[in-house]
């Protein structure tokens, strides 16, 4: 049985998703082209959008 994707990932899950490193997924955030929750945690619809963009 598959679990759910969950709504909010962190930011190594997210870098793992997209495929780049971690530092990387700090520097969208810094930049704004990724945004945090009040948890620290990244909305997964905002990863999806990373992806379908390439």
């Amino acid at each position: 049985m598959r679990h759910p994707r969950p709504a909010h990932v962190t930011q190594q899950q997210a870098a793992e998703m997209l495929g780049m490193h971690r530092h990387t997924i700090r520097r969208f955030i810094e930049t704004g082209k990724l945004r945090l929750n009040r948890c620290g945690l990244i909305p997964t619809e905002q990863v999806d959008a990373l992806l379908s963009a390439d």
